[in-house]
Formats: structure tokens, C-alpha cells, sequence
């Protein structure tokens, strides 16, 4: 690493999946440097594979720590609770609070007349995500037909950046890096998705509006920890996707 340009503020996403010493040695490698480092992460996510998890440590070590509760992703103020209810739960806990929830949750027919091409669509299963896709395809196209769809640049091999990419439904090729995104039309993401072509979007590309991979549940899509470290002065920073938590801290 000493032989390699070190940026003077660096940040750092998923941080509590580090192992607290792995953690522990690299930031004191660059507060020695005057490395700022801002830490994101969610500490009710899983934690490290070995090792503790480092979000209490950091915690305590920050210069600057805040937690924020804004939820941008859920719509409805129903789901807003749930996700506060069963956030850091066990799962026993975490399965009947959902228990209670599912059976005032929307139908498809109310489900899909509430969506527009804005919504972000996350399912946990393939068949749901299968006829998500199909009733949202449809509905798009029949009532904002000239709405584009946002494809996000989410190649599997992270390496294939500032490449020339072909554009869905085009004749265009666009130099891209991870997580550029583009517009491009319904008709072209339904092509892409159905024919499953790397290079016009199902791997390569990734639809925004309505994504071709599933995520987890809706009900538990973003929420996470804001950490800084530095050795020097530091401002508040913030993050706002999602509940999440942000600190500061010297390492």
C-alpha cells in the first residue's frame, strides 16, 4: 500500500462485516497518514465471517456519531413501523411481528394500481418477483409507455469498468463504470431481461425502476452506520439512505 496514491479522505461502506483487529490495524495504518475515513454501516446486519464485530468499538473511539432513523425506501407508514419493529429483533421476534402485518398488506390489483415507474420493487422469492414483473411490465407500458427506465451499470466482474457498453434498445455504446446509470426504454429492459443477454442488461445492467434480480424483502432494505475517523479536524457528516447510524472517530 505505501507505494500507491492513499486519497486524503477515504470511505468505507459495510464496515461492520471487518473484523474489529483487521479494522483496528488498517485505521491506525491511515490516521498515521492523515487519512479521514468515513465508515457506513449497519450493525444489525450479520456480522463478520471471524471476529468481532466493530460498530460498538468504533462507537466508542469516534470523534463524531450520529444515528438517523429516515426511512426513504417504504412508502407506506405501516411498513415504516414494521421495519422499526423488528429492526435488531431476534428472528423468533422478527417472524411474528411480520405474522401480524401480512394480512393487511395490499393485494396485487391495489399493489400495482399504487406503483409508478419511480417505485423501487424488491421481492424475496423468484415467483413473486416473476409476476411482479410481469403485472409492472404491463402497467408501464400501458400508462406511461414514453416513461424511461433507469438501468443501473452493475456488471458481475467489478473490474469491467470504463468499458464500452451497449445500450438496450439502441445502437449506442456508452463508456461506463459501476453504478452509472442510463435511461432506456420499457420495451428495451422487457427485450433484455426475456433474452438474457450480458451485454444488453440482466447482468451487465441492472433496471432501477423494476429490478431483474431480486433483493431481500421490502420490508428490510436499508438501514445502516455512518462512522468517521480522522486524525485531523473533522465536519459532521450524514448519510440519509435509509435508517442509518454515523459516527466519526480517531481509530
Amino acid at each position: 500500500m505505501g507505494q500507491k496514491f492513499i486519497p486524503h479522505i477515504i470511505i468505507w461502506d459495510e464496515v461492520c462485516t471487518v473484523p474489529r483487529p483487521i479494522l483496528e490495524t488498517f485505521l491506525a495504518w491511515l490516521e498515521q497518514r492523515g487519512v479521514q475515513v468515513i465508515c457506513c454501516s449497519d450493525q444489525g446486519q450479520p456480522p463478520p465471517i471471524a471476529g468481532k464485530m466493530p460498530h460498538d468499538w468504533l462507537r466508542e473511539h469516534v470523534v463524531y456519531y450520529e444515528e438517523t432513523e429516515v426511512d426513504h425506501r417504504a412508502k407506506e407508514d405501516a411498513l415504516k413501523a414494521l421495519k422499526r419493529a423488528i429492526r435488531l429483533q431476534l428472528d423468533n421476534v422478527q417472524c411474528q411481528e411480520m405474522r401480524k402485518a401480512l394480512p393487511e398488506c395490499l393485494g396485487w390489483e391495489q399493489f400495482v394500481a399504487q406503483w409508478s415507474p419511480v417505485d423501487i420493487i424488491l421481492t424475496s422469492r423468484q415467483k413473486v418477483r416473476d409476476k411482479a414483473q410481469e403485472l409492472l411490465f404491463h402497467r408501464h407500458k400501458e400508462h406511461c409507455p414514453d416513461t424511461p427506465v433507469l438501468l443501473l451499470y452493475h456488471p458481475k466482474d467489478s473490474r469491467k469498468q470504463n468499458i464500452m457498453v451497449s445500450i438496450p434498445g439502441t445502437d449506442r455504446k456508452e463508456e461506463l463504470v459501476l453504478n452509472d446509470i442510463v435511461e432506456v426504454t420499457i420495451e428495451a429492459v422487457e427485450q433484455a431481461i426475456v433474452s438474457h443477454k450480458p451485454a444488453t442488461g440482466v447482468s451487465a445492467m441492472r433496471s432501477q425502476s423494476i429490478p431483474p434480480r431480486a433483493s431481500q424483502s421490502a420490508t428490510h432494505r436499508r438501514s445502516g452506520s455512518l462512522m468517521t475517523t480522522s486524525s485531523g479536524q473533522t465536519s459532521p457528516t450524514s448519510l440519509s439512505l435509509g435508517s442509518s447510524t454515523c459516527a466519526s472517530s480517531n481509530g
